[in-house]
């Protein structure tokens, strides 16, 4: 099957099926195998090369930003922000925010992912992509991924979309 009319969020909904470990909650990988693992399933190099880099970045985001405080934040949103994510993902995350799923850290790693995204428009449907992948690499929270898990992949926070 050719996924060449895939983008790069298709390849992260592969990549979630095909080697998260949601007991461990974790998600490890080889470039050079990863990208002969993509190309294999039918993904295109530039969007692959984009895909890598994108893990590369988020892998390498500090930890230190996920051991901030939960002190509530209020988070003004840029034109470029509001155009990209669209009313419903913001809802989405101020709910996950006040719900205790997420801290203001981890939106933030959200907000930067979303925007270092090379698609124009985000489906709220494609955050939990983006957020497995935010979990995973940072897995000592272990009560994030359930809670994600039990509001989102269950679709607890639905009102948030509705």
């Amino acid at each position: 099957m050719s996924n060449k009319n895939h983008g790069f969020l298709d390849i992260l909904a592969y990549l979630v099926e095909s080697y998260v470990d949601f007991h461990k909650a974790s998600f490890t990988f080889d470039p050079d195998m990863l990208i002969d693992e993509l190309a294999g399933a039918g993904f295109e190099e530039p969007q692959i090369l984009d895909a890598l880099q994108w893990l590369i970045d988020l892998r390498d985001t500090s930890l230190n930003a996920l051991a901030s405080s939960h002190h509530p934040t209020w988070r003004i949103y840029t034109e470029d922000e509001k155009q990209k994510m669209g009313v419903d993902i913001i809802r989405l995350l101020t709910l996950m925010e006040r719900d205790d799923i997420i801290n203001h850290a981890i939106r933030e790693m959200v907000i930067d992912r979303i925007m270092a995204l090379n698609e124009q428009h985000i489906d709220v449907a494609h955050i939990k992509w983006i957020m497995l992948f935010i979990f995973c690499f940072h897995n000592h929270h272990g009560i994030l991924i359930h809670r994600f898990e039990n509001a989102i992949l269950m679709d607890g926070c639905s009102d948030a979309v509705h």
